[in-house]
């Protein structure tokens, strides 16, 4: 039998996606053998790879956008590198995960985080759950970065947005990729004018951010792209509002079912 890996990518507020790219999956019988995640994809895919539940993640991600959520990242002051610390977030995680390591999660996980001092990928693969995942979502400059074994550990987007090579040297036969940073362009241009510098600066952020996947997605055997909000200011508000959001992950791996099948056959 084929193993199947899932690398979940980087991407905020979209990767609400990897939940409906789970559930269609989950849908049509597909089996999940390994799962690597970078930041937002690091949530979704360490929560899952505990509960083994789409449908209880789905309810985690929905109290993200709560009070509780919202208290844990603005009531915890950084000092060093952040304005936010992010060991709030990490007892807030704990109160889905129970305190528990890498190594006990039921579907084999790996979160990506970056090394600032050596510009290196990390593969974060056992410890505490719950504190990889935050290290692996840690932006640089809201979030404070961990030190650990000498180095100073901070968003995995930044070295591998999408874990391909990592799902891949876990055992996995068929890489499953999902891309929540490509395909947003080309933008509208009515979204951006009057274009100001902070939204020049914006584009410009995603569109190495869109180069930087396209890249890590190259040896994927299925890419899936999901469509959702694009790069123009204000698309943050957008998706804090969608309520929606898992749809698109939804749509974009109905579209990937017949080519995987037949990658499985």
């Amino acid at each position: 039998m084929k193993k199947i890996g899932l690398a979940l990518g980087s991407g905020g507020w979209r990767g609400g996606v990897h939940i409906g790219v789970i559930k269609t999956l989950e849908k049509h019988n597909i089996p999940i053998h390994y799962i690597a995640g970078t930041s937002a994809g690091a949530i979704v895919g360490g929560l899952y790879a505990y509960k083994k539940r789409i449908d209880e993640v789905e309810e985690v991600y929905r109290a993200f956008k709560g009070k509780s959520f919202a208290t844990s990242f603005f009531l915890d002051i950084g000092t060093k590198g952040g304005f936010i610390r992010g060991e709030k977030f990490t007892q807030y995680l704990d109160t889905y995960l129970e305190k528990i390591n890498i190594e006990d999660t039921k579907i084999p996980f790996r979160a990506l985080a970056t090394d600032i001092l050596h510009g290196e990928k990390v593969e974060l693969k056992e410890g505490h759950l719950a504190k990889a995942m935050q290290i692996s979502s840690t932006i640089p400059v809201l979030f404070e970065p961990t030190f650990t074994n000498g180095k100073y550990l901070v968003d995995g987007g930044l070295t591998s947005p999408v874990p391909v090579e990592t799902v891949r040297d876990m055992g996995a036969d068929i890489v499953i990729a999902v891309d929540t940073l490509g395909g947003i362009f080309p933008i509208d241009k009515k979204n951006i004018e009057p274009l100001t510098g902070n939204k020049m600066a914006n584009i410009a952020l995603r569109l190495l951010l869109e180069n930087l996947s396209r890249k890590s997605t190259e040896h994927a055997d299925i890419v899936i792209n999901p469509e959702t909000p694009g790069a123009e200011t204000g698309f943050l508000l957008k998706l804090l509002a969608e309520k929606n959001i898992v749809k698109y992950g939804e749509e974009a791996t109905e579209k990937i079912i017949p080519e995987l099948k037949k990658l499985l056959d």
